[in-house]
């Protein structure tokens, strides 16, 4: 694929502009085949990605985007969804009512499946950290094969994480409430803050929110 012409970049969001500098962007290098293109990665792509992975799991999906994902428009809005149609060549930004009702079910609609995206991303980064510390509590069972799980204790976990890490990796619920990993089970868990396990999906065994 030839491109001739990039989109204009306006340059960093404010939002953006304060956080560290982030990492180099991925560049995708040599003759590459795939079942689905998705070309841009704002909201409409993102979505378009993740609707194919649920409807084709085993195909392969590339997405394709000038920039960084989620920095063009989708990210300089900071992420604002609404699901109100507004006319604005017409004198009280009104339209037709009942496009307007099917186009606020379809905006509903999409705002549910990005939220579900969201979400499901809470899940899987979630997973990544329990997987974390339970490398490390295995590794520290391995060291000290007569310990008991049940009084396991984080400063314990902690010189086993990877990086040089200084204390083990926190959990961002659905609500955005930071939650700790309890490494006292088999494998760790996710506290909910009132002595019981966080696991908002409807399985247990299904990698979002447990090893």
């Amino acid at each position: 694929m030839k491109v001739s012409r990039l989109p204009i970049d306006p340059g960093p969001a404010a939002w953006a502009d304060l956080l560290p500098p982030a990492a180099a962007a991925q560049r995708l290098e040599g003759k590459q085949t795939a079942d689905w293109l998705v070309i841009g990665g704002g909201f409409a792509g993102l979505a378009a990605l993740a609707r194919l992975k649920q409807l084709h799991p085993a195909d392969k999906i590339i997405l394709l985007e000038a920039s960084r994902i989620a920095d063009g428009p989708a990210g300089r809005n900071s992420g604002f969804m609404i699901d109100l149609p507004h006319d604005l060549a017409s004198e009280d930004y009104g339209g037709a009512l009942n496009e307007d009702q099917q186009q606020i079910a379809a905006n509903r609609a999409a705002i549910a499946f990005a939220r579900q995206m969201a979400e499901e991303q809470l899940g899987r980064s979630a997973a990544e950290s329990l997987r974390t510390a339970y490398a490390a509590q295995r590794m520290y069972l391995a060291d000290n094969p007569t310990a008991a799980v049940a009084n396991i204790t984080a400063a314990q976990i902690i010189p086993y994480l990877p990086n040089r890490a200084t204390a083990l990796p926190r959990v961002t619920s659905l609500t955005g409430a930071s939650l700790t990993i309890r490494v006292n089970a088999t494998p760790p868990n996710v506290n909910d803050g009132a002595g019981g396990v966080y696991d908002p999906s409807s399985s247990t065994t299904d990698s979002m929110w447990d090893v």
